[in-house]
């Protein structure tokens, strides 16, 4: 078995002068400070093996040199977990021809002056906690060539105090759930006299998200002391009653029909030849108001809502066949 290597290589700025400005702000601001000063360069952790040979290559496509500052912590994907820039560019390596690299991982690198201890300070405008973490030595990084062991499935212990016990498995799982949510986890489980698990808890802040439930859309709301009648969602599907003769369907599924006209189409028969034949094509609807943030786009988050517009077009009624997408790109 080939030994593995690792290498950390230096990139430029991660980011743009004025995206550093805000994190600069929102960092002092949150650490009751004026004197922090935030910088952030892009590293790449490379795991190699003895055949590896093209060191010039791969500064080259990464537009890279070797580490020559250490950062004072490194933020990017939470350990056991790959990133979409990971994949892409571990593939783009192979198809270069630059042999013997394992794996490559993306982080930035942050350093922080006027700051007395680096581990003291709150770091929560840097980074999302549901699928990054923070790195305050390049040795902690992990080995990314190394798939990650099968975790067991763990208990978490309410048997002395519920709410502590969920609060705490809040936090490091990274589950982002409201007060409201934790209460009525501890009381399930308490009514049940269970420990939940790890899984049934990852489970339950998926399902029970504001992408999949819309709590906040489908909440009562009030406007100078007066409950409005209709919710957001409501009036979001208001548009759609009354007559309207060219809708088929709306809000019966994850995207809109309306009423096409017939039109020649090609298309390929049985015997795999193509011709034309006339037929009403029907139009389907679908924009996407989520993010859906990829590192093959340019900037993350400008590939917003490519997969969902696919899947839920192409869900809609049968047959259907998405040809382009519409997206509301919602970058911060």
């Amino acid at each position: 078995m080939s030994k593995n290597l690792n290498l950390l290589l230096q990139g430029h700025s991660s980011f743009s002068p004025s995206k550093i400005s805000s994190q600069n702000s929102q960092l002092n601001i949150i650490n009751d400070s004026h004197n922090l000063k935030l910088n952030c360069l892009d590293y790449y952790a490379v795991t190699i093996d003895e055949s590896f040979a093209d060191h010039s290559k791969l500064l080259n496509l990464l537009n890279a040199a070797n580490q020559s500052k250490s950062p004072h912590f490194l933020i990017g994907p939470r350990r056991g977990t790959f990133s979409p820039w990971s994949s892409k560019t571990s593939e783009i390596i192979q198809n270069v021809g630059i042999s013997g690299v394992q794996s490559i991982e993306k982080y930035f690198g942050y350093f922080v002056d006027g700051a007395t201890e680096i581990s003291e300070l709150v770091l929560t405008n840097l980074f999302d906690r549901m699928t990054q973490e923070v790195f305050y030595t390049p040795e902690d990084l992990s080995n990314t060539a190394m798939a990650p062991n099968r975790r067991p499935l763990q208990f978490i212990d309410i048997s002395k105090s519920a709410n502590e016990a969920l609060n705490k498995a809040n936090i490091e799982l990274g589950l982002a759930l409201s007060g409201e949510e934790i209460s009525y986890l501890e009381n399930f489980y308490s009514s049940v006299r269970r420990n939940p698990t790890d899984a049934e808890l990852m489970m339950f802040a998926q399902a029970n998200s504001e992408h999949c439930r819309h709590k906040i859309f489908n909440a009562s709301w009030v406007i100078d002391s007066v409950t409005q009648d209709q919710s957001l969602f409501d009036l979001i599907k208001k548009t759609s009653q009354g007559n309207k003769p060219d809708l088929i369907s709306a809000y019966k599924d994850n995207a809109a029909v309306i009423e096409g006209a017939s039109v020649p189409t090609l298309n390929r028969n049985l015997s795999n030849e193509y011709g034309f034949s006339t037929e009403k094509i029907n139009s389907t609807l679908k924009v996407e108001t989520h993010n859906h943030p990829t590192a093959i786009s340019p900037f993350p988050g400008a590939a917003t809502g490519s997969g969902g517009e696919i899947r839920d077009e192409g869900a809609t009624g049968t047959g259907a066949k998405p040809k382009n997408g519409i997206g509301w790109v919602q970058c911060f």
